[in-house]
C-alpha cells in the first residue's frame, strides 16, 4: 500500500503532541504508586486489603510452597518449606524482641562462645533458655576455632575435649556454627588447619555429648577467600550449611546464589546464621523495608532449602560504641519503626515460619534426633 506524503512541519508537530501525551501519561502512572507508598494512612489500608491489591506489593506472595519444598532429613531440619525463626545476639535483645512480637517469638537463641568456655557459662545459658518454658528454645552458638600458625593437634584435642565436657551441661539440643565465616580474612584461617581443627572438635563433641548437636559450616559472602571448597571438612562432619548476610547487595550476589544452590545439590539445608540491615537500618520506614527486609524475604521464597535464619536486632552504635568500626551499621531494632514493625509482624504470620513452641509440638515439625 502506498503511503501518502506528509509535510515535515506536520510530522514534527504530531511528534511533539505524541511526546507530550506520553510524558503526562508516564507522570500520572508514577504518581499513583507514590501516593500509596507515602500517604500516612497507607499502611492500615495495605494490611486490610488482600494479597492481590497492588498496594500490598511490599510483601511477596506466600512464602510457603508445597510444590517447591525440599527435605533432606538432616538433624533439626524442618519438614517441607518451613523456616526456623531466630534472634540474637544477647539475652537482653532476645527478651526485648520477644516482648514486642509475642505472637511470633523466636525459636532460635543466637549467641557466641569459644573453645575456652567455662562450665558456669554453659549453665547460665541453660538457665536463660529455661526462662522461656513451656516454649522450647534451641540455642544457635557461634564458636571460633584456633587460627594461629603451626597449630598443635594434641593441644586442639585437649581444648575440644574440655569444651565438649562443659557443653554437656547444656543438656539439650543446639546448633553450633563451628569456625563461622571460615573464609573471612578477619579470621585468618588456614584451610588445612581449619579443616583439621573442625573435625577434631566435632569428633570430641559427638563422643562426649549425649544430646544432639547440629554442626553448621558457615560462609561469609564478603570474605576474601571465595574458594569455599578449600575449607570444606567433609560431608560426615557437617549437618547444615550456613551463610551470613548483611548489606543489601549480599542478597543478589552471585556467590550467595552459588553457595545456596550448591548446598541444595549436596542435599543440605541452609541457615542464615547472621543477618542485619547494615548501613540501611530498620528505622527508615518503607525504604528500609524495600531495600533490605523484602530482599531477605524474597530469598526465602526463591530458595526452599533455606530452613533457618537469625536476625541481629541491635542498635550497633549503642551496643559497640561510637568509635567502633561497626558504629555506622545502623539501628536494627525492628519494633522502633512503625512501618517496618507492622510489616515484619505480618510477615511472621506466614505459616512458613516456625516460632517458639513446646517440645511436643516442635517434634511434629522438625527432626530432633540424629538418625
Amino acid at each position: 500500500m502506498k503511503i501518502p506524503y506528509v509535510p515535515s512541519y506536520v510530522r514534527d508537530f504530531n511528534s511533539k503532541i505524541i511526546l507530550c501525551t506520553q510524558y503526562f501519561l508516564l507522570l500520572a502512572l508514577c504518581l499513583v504508586p507514590c501516593q500509596a507508598v507515602f500517604s500516612q494512612d497507607s499502611l492500615p489500608s495495605i494490611l486490610a486489603k488482600s494479597n492481590h491489591d497492588a498496594a500490598n506489593n511490599w510483601l511477596p506472595d506466600k512464602i510457603i510452597s508445597k510444590k517447591d519444598s525440599v527435605y533432606f532429613g538432616r538433624l533439626f531440619e524442618p519438614r517441607g518449606h518451613r523456616i526456623l525463626h531466630g534472634i540474637g545476639q544477647s539475652e537482653k535483645i532476645f527478651k526485648e524482641y520477644s516482648r514486642h512480637f509475642p505472637a511470633s517469638p523466636p525459636i532460635l537463641f543466637m549467641t557466641y562462645n569459644s573453645l575456652w568456655v567455662r562450665k558456669r557459662d554453659i549453665l547460665r545459658l541453660k538457665k536463660e533458655l529455661e526462662n522461656y518454658a513451656p516454649n522450647f528454645i534451641i540455642p544457635q552458638i557461634g564458636v571460633g576455632l584456633p587460627n594461629w600458625k603451626g597449630i598443635d593437634t594434641v593441644q586442639v584435642k585437649e581444648l575440644a575435649e574440655k569444651f565438649a565436657e562443659n557443653l554437656s551441661f547444656l543438656q539439650g539440643p543446639a546448633f553450633i556454627r563451628l569456625g563461622y565465616e571460615f573464609n573471612g580474612e578477619w579470621n585468618r584461617y588456614n584451610p588445612e588447619d581449619y579443616k583439621r581443627c573442625y573435625r577434631i572438635v566435632v569428633k570430641a563433641i559427638r563422643e562426649k555429648v549425649t544430646f544432639p548437636i547440629a554442626f553448621v559450616w558457615c560462609y561469609a559472602v564478603e570474605g576474601m577467600y571465595q574458594n569455599w571448597e578449600d575449607y570444606y571438612p567433609g560431608d560426615e562432619w557437617v549437618d547444615w550449611w550456613g551463610i551470613d548476610l548483611f548489606s543489601p547487595e549480599h542478597f543478589s550476589a552471585g556467590n550467595t546464589k552459588d553457595f545456596i544452590q550448591k548446598a541444595n545439590v549436596k542435599h543440605y539445608p541452609v541457615m542464615i546464621g547472621e543477618s542485619s540491615p547494615r548501613w540501611v537500618s530498620a528505622q527508615r520506614g518503607d525504604y528500609s523495608w524495600r531495600t533490605w527486609f523484602k530482599q531477605l524475604i524474597k530469598l526465602f521464597a526463591y530458595y526452599p532449602n533455606i530452613k533457618a535464619f537469625c536476625y541481629i536486632t541491635y542498635d550497633w552504635a549503642e551496643y559497640y560504641g561510637p568509635v567502633s568500626a561497626l558504629h555506622d551499621w545502623g539501628d536494627a531494632r525492628i519494633w522502633r519503626d512503625s512501618v517496618v514493625s507492622a510489616r515484619w509482624k505480618k510477615t511472621m504470620e506466614d505459616p512458613a515460619f516456625i516460632h517458639a513452641q513446646t517440645k511436643e509440638s516442635l517434634q511434629k515439625l522438625i527432626n530432633l534426633e540424629r538418625k
